[in-house]
């Protein structure tokens, strides 16, 4: 805002950073946001963030200018769920495959077009979080719509893993979701997940998408073999750089 007061801004939105084609719309877009973002920011503002990733972002855009803060978003109070899973669920898919999970809002840089190429020898179901008429028809895929965040925790008891393609985040949800659960992870090697441990996630590279059918192979065969993951989510974001909500906005 353009305002004399301190602000506390939380800057979740990692697309402001991303380099766009000159002939996209975007890079009109979140060009006029970045100039925005410079032109009302002050230095004695504060920008909050939710990972090391976004940090660096704004370091790299205003320099030592402001103060940055990353959350620390291990607190109860953010809804999470009451089970930790120990082991498979076998409901309703077969002995061999595996049923996967990937929440997320249908925009290009979710990537969901890496969905047709699952093979059907992998037995892998995956369930999306959208509708049929927007994704093309896959035998491994089955589209669920837009669920709650209640309704979403249901469906991470009954599930094999997380499926998560994006290219570009400034959190992630689903995948701190996903360890909270204690859930196996398959999702890019991106910026935003370099922090992961590589003991419970299944890493592809978005440039080269058959990389993604090896991970889930490699899951699939982990699982077979009485694999499962033991996340700590407190070590996996005991960062001393990272603040309790309540204590910022007291500072």
């Amino acid at each position: 805002l353009n305002t004399r007061a301190k602000q506390y801004v939380l800057c979740q939105q990692s697309l402001i950073f991303k380099s766009f084609s000159f002939f996209s719309i975007n890079f009109f877009k979140f060009g006029l946001f970045r100039i925005l973002f410079r032109l009302f920011i002050k230095s004695n503002d504060v920008v909050l963030v939710q990972n090391a990733q976004m940090e660096r972002y704004i370091n790299q855009y205003f320099g030592d200018q402001i103060t940055v803060k990353i959350l620390d978003l291990r607190s109860p109070s953010f809804g999470w769920p009451k089970f930790f899973r120990e082991g498979r669920c076998r409901l309703g898919h077969h002995e061999n495959g595996i049923k996967l999970i990937y929440p997320a809002a249908f925009v290009p840089h979710k990537n969901h077009h890496l969905l047709s190429t699952i093979k059907s020898e992998l037995e892998a179901n995956v369930l999306v979080t959208v509708k049929k008429n927007v994704i093309a028809e896959h035998s491994s895929i089955s589209c669920i719509g837009q669920v709650s965040r209640e309704m979403i925790f249901e469906f991470y008891e009954n599930v094999d893993g997380l499926l998560f393609l994006s290219s570009n985040e400034s959190l992630g949800m689903p995948i701190l979701e996903a360890i909270k659960c204690n859930l196996p992870i398959v999702c890019p090697y991106a910026e935003y997940t370099k922090e992961l441990s590589a003991e419970n996630c299944f890493f592809f590279d978005l440039d080269h998408p058959d990389t993604l059918e090896k991970a889930l192979a490699e899951l699939r065969d982990k699982l077979l073999s009485g694999w499962w993951p033991n996340w700590n989510f407190d070590n996996q974001f005991s960062n001393p750089r990272y603040f309790p909500i309540d204590v910022i906005l007291l500072d």
